[in-house]
C-alpha cells in the first residue's frame, strides 16, 4: 500500500513539473502597465471606529507618507 501511495505521488510531482516546464503564459512585467498620473493633492484624514482602534495611529503616520503603490494608493503595514 504504501509503495502504491509513493508511486501514485511520484507520478503526480513529475506531471506537474512537465505542466508547469510548458506551459508558456506571459510573466506580468512593470514596464506594461505605466503609470500615467500620480496623485499629489491633500490626504484625507483617517476615520477610526471602535474596531479597529488599534490600527488608527498606523493609519495616521502613513497617510502622511507619500503616495507609494500604484501611483494613488498608500500601502503600509502595521503591527
Amino acid at each position: 500500500m504504501a509503495s502504491k501511495l509513493s508511486t501514485s505521488r511520484l507520478f503526480w510531482l513529475g506531471a506537474l513539473f512537465l505542466f508547469s516546464c510548458f506551459a508558456k503564459a506571459d510573466v506580468p512585467r512593470f514596464e506594461n502597465y505605466k503609470v500615467e498620473e500620480v496623485f499629489k493633492g491633500k490626504h484625507h484624514d483617517a476615520v477610526a471606529s471602535e474596531e479597529n482602534k488599534n490600527w488608527a495611529e498606523g493609519r495616521k503616520k502613513a497617510i502622511k507618507q507619500p503616495v507609494n503603490f500604484a501611483g494613488h494608493y498608500v500601502v503600509y503595514a502595521n503591527g
